[in-house]
């Protein structure tokens, strides 16, 4: 009988590694086994409570910065959809804030819900985005920032 057992477990255990993550229509398909720290979209800069204000309320463009946390699920969803858009659009730039990392800049806008984007104008906020959205939903909200010229 120990042995039987053994062997189901063994199969279990094949069958559990080799099995892929079912993901919905239209989600970012990010590998269950990458850690939290990899599921960043690669072409969002990086900025920080240091440079907050020289890369995001100097920038001559519109910025819509991405708050996230490395432990938030929706964020790390947005997040590859927002890159796609500010790859589609350079008129806009796209940026993300780590909120545990940089508690200053994510208190002074008060954020409170991640994921939140918000887009910066002329060193103002311009419009505050909250929650998951999809491309088709962000591109919506962002149009206005898409189609001017700068």
């Amino acid at each position: 009988m120990g042995r039987r057992v053994a062997k189901a477990l063994a199969v279990v255990a094949v069958v559990a590694a080799t099995a892929l993550p079912t993901t919905p229509a239209g989600a970012a398909t990010v590998s269950a086994r990458v850690p939290a720290t990899a599921h960043h979209a690669v072409g969002l800069s990086s900025v920080t409570d240091a440079n907050f204000q020289r890369a995001v309320l100097k920038s001559k463009k519109p910025v819509v910065v991405l708050f996230t946390a490395d432990w938030c699920g929706p964020c790390r969803q947005v997040a590859p959809r927002l890159e796609g858009i500010a790859q589609q659009h350079p008129e806009l730039l796209g940026a993300k804030l780590n909120v545990d990392e940089n508690p200053a800049t994510a208190a002074k806008y008060g954020i409170r819900s991640l994921p939140t984007m918000v887009v910066f104008q002329n060193g103002k906020v311009a419009k505050t985005i909250t929650g998951v959205k999809s491309t088709t939903a962000l591109e919506k909200e962002l149009v206005k920032f898409m189609t001017q010229a700068w």
